[in-house]
């Protein structure tokens, strides 16, 4: 259990990888042995001349084996296991000395869905003030739920931050795109605000529509920290700008 060396208010909900990675050792274990097992009877049979049953016993082994094999290459037995406690007023993640929301400075967030097994495999990065990156997966039981947690406490924090750099004259990075008081910008491309039409999350990418169907901006969901916050400080922008006075005509 990780213990926070800064006072982070009471926890709310834990999240250890060590169970999972508990289960899917044990798992690695029982596998491989029945396998093995398997591959030495079925030697045994071609030594009696049963060659038929001995090859259906060695597909079996081998069929174990390779299952155990996927188990080894899951994240769940490789690398370190954290574990995470969610505070009200901030996260501390075992290794670390723990972090308050105003020290959390980015998150990027992406979703991947597999086709053929209709999962969506999680991943979140959370940059913290002081340059670490923090990574959250799949190795996290429940991961979306506290990704989802620390996008929604950072992004309180981050917003009105952001609202008052536009409103002093000052433009704000969210990875590739760069928002100032005109509109949103990618890669040399613009977009002024009254031709922006909303900002999309959706399959892994960002996109930040163009009125009138006309090509919008777009980027990969891991590349854009905080895009939630970019797509709610797009929409403010773009309110804004269209209740701006209209100066009159210079005479």
């Amino acid at each position: 259990m990780p213990f926070p060396s800064r006072p982070l208010g009471d926890p709310v909900r834990t999240f250890d990888a060590r169970t999972g990675r508990r289960r899917a050792l044990a798992w690695l274990v029982l596998l491989t042995l029945a396998g093995l097992a398997l591959l030495t009877a079925s030697a045994v049979h071609f030594a009696a001349g049963r060659p038929l049953l001995g090859a259906a016993v060695a597909a079996a082994g081998l069929g174990y084996l390779a299952a155990a094999g996927w188990i080894a290459r899951r994240s769940a037995v490789r690398g370190p296991a954290p574990v995470v406690v969610l505070h009200e007023g901030g996260v501390a993640v075992s290794g670390t000395p723990g972090y308050a929301w105003e020290d959390l400075a980015s998150v990027a967030m992406s979703g991947v869905r597999r086709k053929r097994r209709g999962v969506t495999r999680w991943r979140f990065d959370v940059t913290t003030a002081d340059g670490r990156v923090l990574r959250f997966g799949d190795a996290l039981p429940d991961v979306r739920v506290l990704g989802e947690a620390i996008v929604a406490r950072t992004g309180a924090v981050a917003l009105p931050r952001h609202l008052r750099a536009l409103e002093e004259g000052r433009a704000v990075r969210f990875g590739p795109f760069r928002v100032d008081g005109e509109g949103v910008a990618k890669d040399g491309r613009r977009l002024p605000w009254d031709a922006v039409r909303d900002v999309v999350i959706a399959n892994g990418l960002v996109t930040v529509r163009a009125a009138g169907g006309a090509d919008g901006l777009t980027a990969t969901a891991a590349a854009t920290p905080d895009a939630l916050v970019l797509a709610e400080l797009c929409r403010r922008a773009r309110a804004r700008a269209r209740r701006a006075p209209v100066p009159p005509p210079r005479r």
